[in-house]
């Protein structure tokens, strides 16, 4: 095939920078007839358009230009000669002399010398004007005939353009000239560029945002930050996020910051309402977060996507999900909390033929291991007695069988308790390296205790005793006041323990009240375990003396309008809550959550955000309010 042959339809319809028309040209002249129907585009046309596409690149954009003038002048009259000369002095050029002067030679041999004076006392006002224009530029120039491959040169001459040429009405497209020239000269450009691609996404001067999308994810692929640049274009409106699936489909994100920009992305996503939501862009996204943190072994933002997944309430595409997060093609190590996480998810949103088929592969697992948690027997036995009416034996009824009468192995889920030791104490070394510093009630080591979290903040302890009291002889009600003492409306930590008589009802507590509305919110109902104990610690005294440091934040520069219960809402949409302290002469709040990585996400989402009318909130430690007068 030939050079000539080689010319596509692509290369004429996109905006070529002036290297790739000083290379292409000399090729157009010489295409056949049938090859210009071929194209679509005559000689005439294609010429023009390459001259249309480098108007604005200042330094070999005149080079293309005459190229075209030459072919035209073969054609053109001498009055549309003259204005397309013009047309070209009205433009910034590095050759903005050379072009006045090929201008007067044209004005001499076609006009009389009347004419002649006129317009060049027109040619050159205007060619004064473009001149200091370009001059102004040439510095810029020099810095990359030195080293073109310098991001920083570039990115300083790209930010000069679009903001000191702000009243011309050349700063958008000259602007626009750099950035393509950058790209052309940069066509290998490692992630070290990506700033300069940040900026010029900043300036929002491309109509098609996609297309741009597309081309900073062809070339950086592996750059997590092209997500996050991708994220705060489509801010206003993440779902149109799916008008960029081109370069979504290209990046395979890695390095450390992957885990908090997908988190960013998920948490966007929760914030949508699942009434109004587009399920086909909101399934893409959620699959390409899914996606992205399983390559990357993100467990948390695996799970997050599967939560999301079942608030949207399209229970046909959880068992996929679910399938590929516990890996089963590819018989993926998981662990007793992975396979906990997902039936919990399932059950009650899956079929029942489909949650059968899950504890299928799930018995089909600790046969191989040898071994079986006492949490997911009791996942199983909640199942089958609620929701399987069939009266035969599944493969989790022989699983348990089959671990019952063997000696117990050491599993990839939970070490076997030690001799001489019951499966539900709790020995004093585990209490010791937790960091608890209380003994553990009697019947949270019984099993007799349930942790109730999304309590609705208005909600009583009287309440809670009626409402707990459907399902058992209630004990006692632990709901947590003591950190609110000084919020007029008394709201509680959101959070209570509530321990039974007998183990029983514990477990009925979770089948009955898992879910039901208190307050205004659906509360979760679990066993209460050692890890899930809050208990108060006492190190020193002072401001947030008693508040876990690494699992704490303060929120600072709080509005006067803002409610407590508003404040709480949005930091329950963080993560857990385990202490809330209010501080309203300094217009601040210490929030201590039941995870350092839930503190970590309160700060990237919050830090900066409105709530109200009020300023921004900022997110800080508790030295920062204590430094508060």
């Amino acid at each position: 095939m030939s050079l000539v042959d080689s010319i596509n339809v692509s290369d004429l319809t996109k905006e070529q920078s002036s290297t790739v028309w000083l290379r292409l040209l000399p090729l157009v002249s010489k295409l056949t007839e049938e090859k210009q129907r071929e194209l679509g585009f005559t000689i005439d046309e294609i010429y023009r358009k390459a001259a249309t596409d480098t108007l604005y690149d200042i330094a070999d954009g005149s080079k293309v230009w005459k190229l075209y003038y030459e072919r035209a002048s073969l054609k053109e009259d001498a009055q549309k000669l003259d204005q397309l000369w013009i047309d070209r002095l009205s433009v910034p050029s590095l050759d903005i002399q050379d072009l006045y002067d090929d201008y007067s030679t044209f004005v001499s041999e076609n006009f009389f010398e009347v004419d002649y004076v006129n317009k060049m006392r027109q040619a050159r006002t205007i060619e004064s004007k473009m001149e200091k224009i370009a001059n102004r530029l040439e510095k810029f120039e020099l810095a990359l005939a030195e080293d073109v491959s310098n991001p920083q040169a570039w990115l300083k001459y790209m930010d000069y353009c679009y903001k000191r040429l702000k009243s011309s009405e050349f700063r958008v497209p000259l602007t626009k000239a750099v950035f393509k020239r950058m790209c052309d000269y940069t066509s290998d450009a490692g992630p070290e560029w990506i700033a300069l691609w940040e900026k010029y996404c900043s300036y929002h001067l491309e109509a098609n945002m996609a297309q741009l999308h597309e081309r900073m994810a062809v070339r950086m692929s592996e750059e997590p930050r092209v997500i996050k640049q991708i994220i705060r274009d489509y801010s206003s409106y993440i779902e149109d996020m799916y008008k960029s699936r081109a370069a979504l489909e290209v990046l395979a994100p890695k390095g450390n910051s992957v885990e908090r920009i997908i988190g960013e992305l998920v948490w966007r996503i929760n914030r949508i309402d699942y009434t109004t939501a587009d399920v086909e862009s909101v399934s893409y996204l959620l699959e390409k977060s899914f996606l992205w943190s399983r390559d990357n072994g993100i467990t948390d933002v695996g799970r997050a996507c599967i939560e999301t997944l079942k608030r949207f309430r399209w229970a046909s595409q959880l068992p996929m999900m679910i399938h590929r997060y516990l890996g089963l093609d590819n018989e993926i190590s998981t662990t007793e909390g992975d396979w906990i996480f997902c039936l919990d998810e399932a059950i009650g949103s899956c079929s029942d033929e489909t949650m059968l088929g899950l504890f299928e592969k799930c018995a089909h697992m600790i046969k191989r291991i040898g071994a079986l948690s006492s949490e997911l027997s009791s996942r199983w036995k909640v199942f089958r007695n609620v929701y399987v009416t069939k009266d035969q034996e599944f493969p989790m009824d022989e699983a348990l069988k089959m671990t019952a009468t063997e000696e117990p192995k050491v599993s990839a889920f939970k070490r076997p308790a030690p001799e001489n030791s019951e499966t539900t104490s709790i020995s004093n070394k585990r209490v010791k390296k937790e960091g608890y510093t209380d003994k553990l009630s009697l019947a949270l080591s019984q099993g007799r205790e349930v942790y109730v979290t999304d309590i609705g903040f208005q909600a009583t302890e009287e309440l809670l005793r009626t409402i707990f009291g459907e399902s058992g002889q209630v004990e006692t009600v632990k709901l947590p006041f003591r950190k609110n003492r000084g919020i007029s409306s008394r709201h509680n930590d959101g959070f209570a323990y509530v321990s039974y008589l007998r183990k029983d009802d514990a477990d009925n507590a979770i089948k009955m009240l898992d879910g039901r509305d208190v307050g205004g919110r659906k509360i979760h109902v679990s066993i209460a375990e050692v890890k899930k104990v809050h208990l108060r610690r006492v190190k020193g005294s002072g401001v947030g003396s008693n508040f876990n440091r690494e699992r704490t934040v303060a929120v600072l520069n709080i509005s006067p309008s803002i409610k407590s219960g508003k404040l709480k809402q949005a930091l329950e949409e963080v993560g857990k809550i385990t202490q809330f302290e209010e501080f309203s002469d300094k217009h601040a709040v210490l929030v201590e959550f039941s995870t350092q990585r839930e503190a970590g996400m309160a700060s990237l989402k919050l830090d900066g955000q409105k709530l109200d009318s009020g300023g921004p909130l900022r997110i800080g430690t508790i030295n920062d309010l204590r430094r508060l007068t």
